[in-house]
Parts: C-alpha cells; sequence; structure tokens
C-alpha cells in the first residue's frame, strides 16, 4: 500500500534504544536521540514524534527546550502535524498505539482482523454541505459515524433523519464548536446532557467525542461511569482538516496512512464541510480497490478483535 513506500523518509529504532536510523530511499544514517530531536526542531516538524520517548529521555528533551508539559499538550495537534510533514505513517501509528495505551480511557483505534476502518465526521450537520457528503457515502458504499453539534440541529432535521435512514449513525460532540476542557466541569455536564437529550429523540447515542479534542480526567470519568454507555472516541487518522485549508492535504494524508482499525477524523460545516466532500471523492475510490470498508463506529467496534 502507499504507505509502505521507501521513498518517504523513515524512521527506525536500532535494537539500542538510544540509536535510530533515519532513512530516506536508497541513503541511511545513524542518529542518537539528541541528534534525532534537534533534527526535527530545527525542521520545524516537532519533537512530539519521538514521545515515545519523553520519560525516559527527559533530559534530552529538555536539552532542546521542549518540557514534558508541552508534549502532552500538543498530542492531540502538533503530534500529527509532525508526522504529517515528516511523511512517515508507520511511526504515526506506532505512536498511536502508544498514547492509547497511556490514555485508555479514550479509544484511539480499534483493533480488527477485518479490513475495516471507521469514519468519523465532526460538526455536523450543514445545510449545504451534508446532503453532499451523504450523496458521496452512498456512491462509493461508505457509511459514517457524524458527531453532532446540536446547536446545527434546528432546520436540518430531515439531513439527521436520512442519516440514520441511509446506515449512518449520529455521536454527541456538544451543543457548541468549543473545547470541551475548558468548560467548569458542572457547566460540562449540563451542556453534554442537553446535547444527550437532543440527540436522543432521534436514535440512541453511544459515543462521544469532546470539542476540540481536549478532555478531563473528570470528564473522562464522567463518561466511563455514565449509566448510558457512552464511550469517550478521538482518532487516529486525523490530517487536520480543520486547521489546513487544503483538501489535497487531507487526501493524500488520509489515503497514505490509513490501515485496518483506524478512525479517520474529518469536519462538516461551511468550508471545511466542502474540503471534506472533496477529500472523501478523492479517497472512497482508493479505499475500495484496496479492499478497504469504510464503516461505523460501531460496525468497526463490533469487529473488533477479541482479547
Amino acid at each position: 500500500m502507499r504507505y509502505r513506500q521507501s521513498s518517504r523518509p523513515i524512521f527506525l529504532k536500532h535494537k539500542d534504544e538510544e540509536m535510530f536510523f533515519i532513512r530516506n530511499g536508497s541513503c541511511s544514517r545513524q542518529l542518537s536521540m539528541s541528534q534525532i530531536l534537534k533534527y526535527v526542531q530545527k525542521e520545524k516538524v516537532g519533537v512530539l514524534v519521538h514521545f515515545f520517548t519523553v520519560e525516559k529521555n527527559q533530559d534530552v528533551l529538555n536539552e532542546v527546550g521542549v518540557p514534558l508539559k508541552t508534549v502532552v499538550k500538543y498530542l492531540w495537534g502538533g503530534l500529527f502535524l509532525g508526522v504529517i510533514l515528516l511523511r512517515c505513517a508507520s511511526v504515526t501509528h506506532w505512536m498511536v498505539y502508544q498514547i492509547a495505551e497511556k490514555y485508555p480511557e479514550a479509544i484511539f483505534y480499534i483493533e480488527t482482523d477485518e479490513p475495516l476502518v471507521a469514519l468519523t465526521i465532526d460538526d455536523a450537520p450543514n445545510p449545504d454541505t451534508t446532503p453532499q457528503i451523504l450523496d458521496t457515502l452512498k456512491k462509493y458504499q461508505a457509511h459514517a459515524t457524524f458527531f453532532i453539534i446540536t446547536d446545527n440541529l434546528k432546520g436540518n432535521e430531515e439531513i439527521v433523519l436520512r442519516m440514520l435512514a441511509e446506515g449512518h449513525e449520529i455521536g454527541n460532540h456538544m451543543p457548541l464548536d468549543e473545547p470541551s476542557a475548558d468548560l467548569p466541569f458542572p457547566e460540562f455536564v449540563v451542556k453534554f446532557n442537553l446535547a444527550d437529550s437532543l440527540l436522543r429523540q432521534f436514535a440512541p447515542v453511544r459515543w462521544f467525542r469532546p470539542g476540540s479534542a481536549y478532555y478531563s480526567k473528570e470528564m473522562a470519568r464522567f463518561i466511563k461511569n455514565d449509566p448510558r454507555g457512552y464511550r469517550l472516541v478521538l482518532g487516529s487518522v486525523y490530517p487536520l482538516d480543520a486547521q489546513i485549508p487544503f483538501s489535497s492535504w487531507a487526501s493524500h494524508y488520509v489515503d497514505w496512512s490509513t490501515r485496518p482499525g483506524d478512525i479517520i477524523v474529518l469536519h462538516d460545516g461551511k468550508k471545511r464541510g466542502r474540503r471534506t466532500l472533496h477529500t472523501l471523492s478523492n479517497v472512497l475510490p482508493d479505499m475500495r480497490k484496496e479492499g478497504l470498508r469504510v464503516v461505523t463506529l460501531t460496525t468497526l467496534y463490533e469487529h473488533r478483535k477479541r482479547k
């Protein structure tokens, strides 16, 4: 598949855990951790590519001026931006696995033995773009989990009904497009329950994605203990489409890095929705050719690898 092409720069771990190789095509040279960190910082791709070495090599991180709290702060943004710029999908997935182990309260991907990937689309519905996205999904027999901002529901109820009638599902993305982690916890609970009550008028809801994909430990405990059966989900393939206004960028990243079990994150909305429409038109045909089925979170979860 495309993400295995050897012409892209790849970091390979040596049996000595302190040493790595950087390889680009036929050129290969050995680098120490300190050299790699300085290299990625110089190239402005972010030391977050080496998140898995933070605890063991905190002294090296301090050497190049990247404190641990900065690494954690930018897990959901800078991490993937750094990996995109390095164009190393194998490292992306390795890091996602490590992060998922450290933060088990959130679902980043779902292990499966089947050729399935979950497509999630945030910030729906939009009267202009969502129907076109649904047309594209129908054309390629793909399904998605739409994370709904409930303030967008008024006047767009028929769009949500169409989603459900065509085999898609809906998730809770709060009433407003705002960072959920910035809300005082009591306010978060009120808004979460408000969004839940509105969404359940359409269908049962089991998936929650916090606004801006940031959450607190208190929020995570609330979701885990909620009797309605919610699960907190983030994702493993995020092309920063909410920040980078180029559908070609998102198309390349999704097409190049998606593997079975991945959870893809894209966005709806006026401009973002148009970009997602173009991205899906580019990547869905390729995924079909590769034998990947694009499904909802629930379908992927039902086909998870049993431990």
